[in-house]
């Protein structure tokens, strides 16, 4: 893995956290009204679904630092 491979990399989980937090407020804070959804137990379930992908994104750029950093 190259610098241009590694920066690529970051690049493509960065942008699919900004879908994922962007899918977060369009589709699970409001409803198709564009009114603000308060039912607490649906947003607590969907905060975990959030942060799990987050999660998978974050390991992935921290993985291919570590595995870049090893190629060197």
């Amino acid at each position: 893995m190259n610098q241009n491979e590694l920066s690529q990399t970051y690049f493509d989980a960065c942008i699919r956290m900004h879908f994922y937090v962007t899918s977060f407020y369009d589709e699970f804070l409001h409803n198709d009204e564009g009114e603000p959804i308060n039912d607490t137990e649906g947003i607590t379930k969907s905060i975990l679904e959030l942060r799990q992908a987050m999660n998978i994104e974050i390991d992935l750029i921290r993985e291919v630092a570590k595995e870049y950093n090893e190629l060197k």
